[in-house]
């Protein structure tokens, strides 16, 4: 008789537990627990670097037709030959971070 009764009980309690548990698994999209809605953030670049760019653009393409000095946007290139005059006055040194400073240290 003790013993039926205990089965009872154990029987009760897991079915609770099964209910419980479906029920909190039907309405788990009901309990919110510390939702934060995210906010996007849109930048916006400012007047004075826009004007910046069209400068820049504009510089470029008027390079394009016409070589002006006086642009925003100036780029160098060396090729062999200057490379080897800069060695020839030991003021380049090959194998270094920074081959034209005269404190780097060699890369190995």
């Amino acid at each position: 008789m003790k013993n039926k009764i205990i089965r009872e009980i154990l029987i009760i309690i897991l079915l609770l537990i099964i209910i419980i548990f479906s029920m909190w698994i039907l309405f788990y999209d009901s309990f919110s627990e510390n939702v934060e809605d995210i906010i996007s953030v849109k930048y916006e670049t400012s007047d004075n670097i826009k004007e910046v760019i069209e400068q820049i653009n504009f510089d470029e393409n008027q390079s394009l037709e016409n070589s002006t000095s006086d642009s925003l946007l100036k780029s160098y290139s060396m090729n062999k030959e200057d490379l080897s005059a800069y060695a020839s006055d030991k003021s380049y040194e090959s194998g270094k971070k920074d081959p034209f400073s005269e404190n780097s240290e060699k890369i190995d």
